[in-house]
């Protein structure tokens, strides 16, 4: 398990999350693990809120018992093989609809000090193509300001950053013989 690259996730205390995992064999068994903070890997218990699917775990009342470090384990004929570990950390709904608050999208900024996580932490969601065209975006905002130019819509951008979302979609690979 400890191969196993870790993501980190987020989810909005009380709507619903899904974490991600997709075996290479769908003859192989699913089975969740759930460690909290320092203590030892525990079964996921399914329930009505937490339901187990063949592409992953959906848990449809975010709350605060449920952050913590998911692992995803596959077994097939008796091999053993973590597909995914999930840092998932839980923020509050409130917090959120402030940082997301459309029409003053800078009055999060002077309640960065009350967030459980250091702001720098939400940029490791971003590629680095992705935060190029955030940061071109802001440049060309702080320029139209600076110019008095009403700020306009993210135009053709936008396309550019959708298309980068989508392509980082899961999708099953298979492993390739380098060609001589």
């Amino acid at each position: 398990y400890r191969n196993a690259a870790e993501i980190v996730q987020y989810g909005v205390r009380n709507n619903s999350t899904f974490l991600e995992c997709a075996p290479k064999s769908p003859q192989a068994s699913i089975k969740w693990l759930l460690q909290k903070d320092k203590d030892r890997r525990k079964e996921v218990k399914l329930n009505e809120r937490i339901i187990a699917t063949s592409q992953g775990l959906l848990i449809r009342s975010v709350q605060d018992s449920d952050q913590g470090l998911y692992h995803c384990i596959a077994t097939e004929n008796s091999f053993k093989q973590t597909i995914a570990k999930i840092n998932f950390k839980v923020l509050d709904s409130e917090m959120v609809a402030v940082v997301t608050d459309k029409w003053s999208p800078w009055t999060w900024a002077g309640s960065v000090r009350a967030l459980p996580f250091h702001p720098k932490d939400i940029l490791g969601a971003f590629s680095h193509s992705e935060m190029q065209l955030i940061n071109q975006y802001c440049k060309d905002t702080r320029q139209q300001q600076q110019l008095g130019e009403e700020p306009q819509k993210m135009r053709g951008d936008y396309g550019k950053l959708k298309a980068l979302i989508n392509s980082r979609k899961s999708r099953n690979r298979r492993n390739q013989l380098p060609e001589s």
